[in-house]
């Protein structure tokens, strides 16, 4: 997950009723700030519907004087974009750049808009191109030309920002969409280079203009992808997937250009170590529909040179599941080769595959672990999908193995977690958070056929939604439960 952010806008609009207070004296406010002169904002309310909602605590009113109102050619205020040109502005975003890399498990930061506006509200106006000069005038660090200033204050600015997501979590990623290009060529060097596809434009219920038409973005597709130097594409925005027709871009991409799951392309400049194998890959055979297996396996420990980051540990680990049909036992690392033969990607340790038979009548499985950032574990020994326990017993297992839901649910802090098994045999019971980390082990060892159940302590947990599994005798059973503090 990326968090996409405009590290510039401050207010989107300025609409006719906008109040703001007034901070600095009137001496030394800024000509952008005219608009806000003697209007003052009620505490602890908020706008409504069709105005700009706006907490007393947002920026806008606690530092007016931070920003540019930006006018078109017509006059008219657009927008209210913070001053890159103020020490306390760059500090300020990157705080809050920062503060959600501490707070959330993301797996990169995207800046959209990193420049000075959309040339329609730009500093070539002539009403915006004087806005800075008062920051220019307090801060020109040796400059006397604005427009390098100007560049400059880009620069300090995005690497401040780099510097404060790097100090939080060393592995979360940093990229920009940038405005048209900065030189000829495409800007690769030794970095990734993403291309963006707008969906957008290829529906009415997006876009107002001259449509796209329905082949635009497949030729797109085949354009970036005849390019080893294009690492991928993103698309704006996910409605035009998820809810618009889009004119069948959506089929399009299950059914063409997104057949299998891809992994993310591995960052040189980040940390390339690889995790452990996955351990202990098991297979079962559903004893009423023949061509579904479930794979289950233990969690890979990840390499020691992750601790050398710092106190904070990157643990995230995803799994890679491969097939291939063969009459004999395939060369693992040749299966995980070809991304043909991957058919999944989980963050818990199952996975469940339904498939028809294979035309040289076996199938064999390959797990690996992934990192965050996409690198690949050494394969698994393959796993003959026919050598698995008879019907017979596996219906008996079945019939006599369960997994009840927790109770109290939800709970805090404690719950009891009770399950049968069918026969006496080696039994797993863990706790894993939605990124698939094992958070709690409450039971790793032989128990005897019957009723059990065993209590979990989540006193160190955060709030939210957690997933539970018991394995034993080849069978694996997965619920969910919730803590709520």
């Amino acid at each position: 997950m990326h968090a996409w952010m405009n590290p510039y806008r401050a207010l989107s609009s300025i609409p006719s009723d906008f109040t703001q207070k007034q901070s600095i004296e009137m001496e030394d406010m800024d000509e952008s700030l005219i608009p806000f002169q003697n209007k003052y904002y009620e505490a602890n309310t908020q706008k409504f519907k069709g105005t700009t909602e706006r907490d007393s605590m947002h920026v806008s009113n606690k530092h007016p004087e931070w920003l540019m109102v930006m006018k078109d050619d017509a006059g008219v205020a657009k927008i209210a974009i913070f001053d890159p040109g103020l020490p306390a502005v760059r500090d300020y975003v990157s705080s809050v750049v920062a503060d959600i890399v501490r707070r959330y498990d993301i797996d990169g930061v995207h800046f959209d808009d990193y420049f000075y506006p959309y040339p329609s509200t730009g500093m070539k106006i002539a009403a915006n191109s004087t806005l800075d000069d008062s920051s220019f005038a307090l801060n020109p660090r040796g400059f006397t030309d604005k427009t390098l200033w100007r560049r400059n204050n880009i620069e300090i600015f995005i690497t401040q920002v780099n510097d404060s997501i790097k100090t939080e979590k060393p592995w979360v990623k940093f990229g920009i969409s940038p405005f048209g290009i900065y030189r000829n060529g495409l800007p690769f060097g030794n970095r990734h280079f993403y291309s963006g596809h707008g969906l957008y434009r290829a529906d009415n219920s997006t876009y107002s203009s001259t449509l796209f038409n329905a082949n635009e973005i497949p030729k797109q597709i085949q354009f970036t992808r005849n390019n080893p130097e294009i690492k991928g594409s993103s698309f704006f925005r996910m409605k035009n997937i998820t809810t618009h027709a889009t004119k069948g871009i959506r089929d399009s991409l299950i059914t063409n250009y997104y057949r299998k799951p891809a992994l993310v392309p591995t960052m040189s400049w980040l940390d390339t170590n690889k995790a452990e194998t996955p351990i202990n890959l098991a297979l079962s055979q559903d004893a009423l529909q023949e061509n579904k297996f479930t794979l289950s396996w233990d969690r890979a420990e990840l390499p020691l040179a992750k601790a050398k980051q710092g106190e904070r540990v990157d643990t995230l680990l995803n799994y890679a599941i491969y097939r291939v049909d063969s009459s004999a036992e395939p060369d693992a690392n040749e299966v995980i080769s070809n991304p043909e033969n991957r058919i999944g990607l989980t963050g818990v340790t199952t996975f469940t595959d339904v498939t028809e038979k294979g035309s040289e009548g076996r199938y064999y499985y390959i797990v690996t672990s992934v990192t965050r950032n996409g690198v690949e574990s050494d394969p698994t020994d393959p796993e003959d999908a026919g050598v698995v326990v008879s019907k017979e017993e596996e219906t008996s297992i079945a019939d006599n193995f369960s997994l009840n839901q927790n109770y109290p649910n939800p709970f805090n802090p404690t719950t009891t977690i009770s399950f049968n098994l069918g026969k006496t045999g080696l039994a797993s019971l863990k706790v894993y958070d939605v990124l698939g980390r094992d958070v709690a082990t409450l039971v790793n060892s032989k128990l005897v056929q019957g009723e059990h159940s065993f209590n979990l302590d989540a006193s160190t947990f955060a709030s939210g939604v957690y997933i539970y599994q018991l394995k034993s005798s080849g069978v694996v059973l997965t619920r969910k439960l919730t803590l709520i503090k």
